[in-house]
């Protein structure tokens, strides 16, 4: 809606509107990968039951045919919370990040 509003006043080229396009595609993004990883969690779209990483033979999770280790969640769950606004997904995907860090202290110990 600001962004609109800024595009039909003619200020679509400047740069406070450059970067709130870029701000809008990241949480897009975020957003998106955020749904996926909890929609496999809470076992829809006919994924995985959890989320694991590919740092543990035993454990192979994905998002489509991305997979991720742990720093890489932990990584992309500090990003969504650096994000200017709220991603819905953001307290779901805590949970999924934290049960994943447990079961892999677990399994390496």
């Amino acid at each position: 809606m600001l962004l609109e509003e800024a595009v039909g006043k003619g200020y679509s080229g400047c740069e406070p509107c450059e970067e709130l396009k870029a701000t809008i595609l990241e949480a897009e993004r975020c957003a998106e990968v955020a749904y996926q990883m909890t929609s496999m969690k809470q076992g829809g779209d006919g994924g995985d039951s959890s989320i694991m990483t590919r740092g543990n033979a035993s454990s192979a999770s994905s998002v489509g045919d991305k997979r991720m280790d742990v720093e890489e969640l932990v990584k992309f769950l500090e990003q969504v919370e650096s994000l200017p606004c709220k991603v819905p997904e953001a307290n779901a995907l805590q949970v999924c990040c934290w049960e994943n860090l447990k079961y892999t202290i677990s399994s390496e110990a």
